[in-house]
């Protein structure tokens, strides 16, 4: 399978490292599944308090505005098969520590579960790079014009 013009056009602005050719190509959801279930399982998520990644997070945050260095928060996109693994615990505790953040003025841009029944995956975890999975990326441009302009 070729990668069409388009699709060279992404991987040339990719910035961080050379991918396979499959993350170009979209699976089915039984490919997902596997590799889903092929994987370690979730694990244990530490609550809001007391959380020493949260508290860190927290810190260099506060000293990121201090500076007047904006920052965005949002949450990486899952497949559907992801959330109906999820425990109901690892969900609460997600929640809160999002909460936490709002409640430290911080906006939180949602963005786990949105595309989560789309055809745009390649793993469990992450969107095709090619032509339909170019939402999630325009979003996210989204909410950098947004912060950039507040």
């Amino acid at each position: 399978m070729g990668i069409s013009t388009s699709d060279n056009l992404i991987k040339e602005r990719t910035p961080f490292y050379l991918h396979g050719e499959d993350v170009y190509v979209i699976k089915n959801f039984t490919e997902i599944e596997s590799d889903f279930l092929g994987r370690p399982s979730l694990r244990y998520v530490e609550p809001a308090e007391p959380n020493i990644e949260l508290n860190a997070l927290k810190q260099l945050s506060a000293k990121l505005v201090e500076n007047k260095i904006k920052i965005i928060f949002f949450t990486t996109p899952k497949a559907r098969v992801y959330f109906d693994n999820l425990s109901e615990e690892n969900n609460k505790t997600f929640s809160s520590i999002l909460d936490s953040l709002s409640k430290d003025g911080f906006t939180i841009y949602r963005l786990d579960d949105k595309y989560a029944d789309h055809n745009i995956w390649y793993d469990y975890r992450h969107i095709v790079i090619n032509q339909r999975g170019i939402e999630f990326s325009e979003d996210v441009s989204q909410f950098v014009i947004d912060t950039i302009k507040n």
